[in-house]
């Protein structure tokens, strides 16, 4: 096994420890949740927790459909291969198993929000129309309340979310558009938590425009105490008119000449869509079903064209940071690391292969 303790800092170290929790986390939620999904197989199992029976085995199948769901759940990352290229300090993903079952999956949305991320940052650096923009970072929730149904919640702010691609498109046919037609395009991702008050679900949006939004400071009182908020309130008018009644928002200009500014607000919109690691493992399965096949990430005016929905997760393509730091945890979990030295006899240098293996299975 490779030891690579000594190139890491205490900064870096801790960080990774803090991965590995999370990593480890939702890896025991996703045995938790295939032994329950085993579990509900029973018809009377699925009618005891209110479980339609059908929309149940068509989501996740029956028979070889079913065990093949959870195998590819389970195997996610048996196998990953990289190379590290000495001459350009780049390591790269060579092959690799992923379930891509990003909404139940640590590895496979870290993966999957990297590649957007790049994506992204490469359609930034080349095209100058982008960069001289204003960009905004905003917030939405709906209001929710203990007894509504997850749907109920979603549908409520998916009527906001049509709202806004209505009015961009038909600001660009020159048709009244409100608030939302100043944007020239932007992306977007709905997010789904749980609380003590019920489904949580909010929409966070990247959106870019040539003119300045006007901003009201408004101090707010919340669980952990007092924090700033910046709100529109043609907006606000908006959300209570389409959102039934919805009107919490929070605006947050970008500095687009701080990449790490930038980075932070990609990675709230391209993170993970279903918060696996705080529901608990009912809750995980019923907003699965229900939202199975929904759209809770999208694109929309000058952004469309980026297809960023549209990432492969393997790939022979420069390794990232976060990702090995998730990687990182199965080294030290029952995976070593073997290397092998592949010589470029038309380049004159060599790259270091390196394979994971399990060795509980090896």
């Amino acid at each position: 096994m490779l030891d690579y303790t000594h190139s890491f800092s205490k900064n870096f170290t801790e960080k990774v420890n803090r991965t590995q929790e999370v990593f480890y986390k939702s890896y025991l939620k996703k045995y938790s949740f295939i032994a329950f999904l085993d579990f509900l197989h029973s018809e009377s199992n699925l009618e005891k927790f209110g479980l339609d029976r059908t929309h149940f085995f068509k989501v996740f199948g029956t028979g070889i459909k079913f065990e093949n769901f959870k195998s590819r759940l389970i195997e996610c990352g048996s196998f990953l291969s990289f190379r590290y290229y000495y001459r350009r300090d780049e390591t790269k993903l060579h092959d690799a198993n992923f379930c891509r079952a990003d909404k139940l999956c640590s590895a496979c949305a870290v993966r999957r929000a990297y590649k957007q991320q790049q994506k992204f940052l490469k359609a930034w650096g080349r095209e100058k129309d982008l960069r001289s923009k204003n960009w905004y970072y905003i917030v939405i929730p709906v209001k929710h309340s203990f007894g509504e149904a997850i749907e109920v919640v979603y549908d409520r702010l998916d009527r906001v979310r049509k709202s806004i691609l209505k009015a961009v498109r038909n600001s660009k046919s020159g048709r009244k558009a409100g608030f939302w037609g100043q944007f020239d395009g932007g992306m977007g991702s709905i997010e789904v938590t749980r609380t003590y008050n019920g489904w949580n679900v909010h929409l966070n949006l990247l959106v870019s425009t040539s003119s300045e939004i006007e901003l009201k400071q408004i101090i707010t009182k919340g669980r952990k105490g007092y924090k700033e908020n910046y709100i529109n309130e043609d907006l606000m008018k908006h959300l209570e008119r389409v959102g039934d009644g919805s009107y919490v928002h929070n605006i947050s200009k970008i500095d687009t000449s701080n990449e790490e500014s930038l980075r932070a607000s990609l990675v709230e919109v391209l993170k993970y869509s279903l918060k696996f690691s705080s529901l608990s493992v009912l809750d995980l399965i019923e907003v699965y079903m229900k939202l199975y096949r929904k759209r809770l990430f999208f694109t929309f005016g000058n952004m469309w064209g980026l297809k960023l929905d549209e990432v492969e997760l393997e790939g022979d393509d420069v390794v990232d940071n976060e990702f090995i730091e998730v990687i990182y945890n199965r080294v030290f979990g029952g995976y070593a690391v073997f290397q092998r030295r592949f010589v470029c006899s038309d380049c004159d240098s060599f790259s270091l292969h390196s394979e994971l293996v399990n060795v509980n299975e090896a």
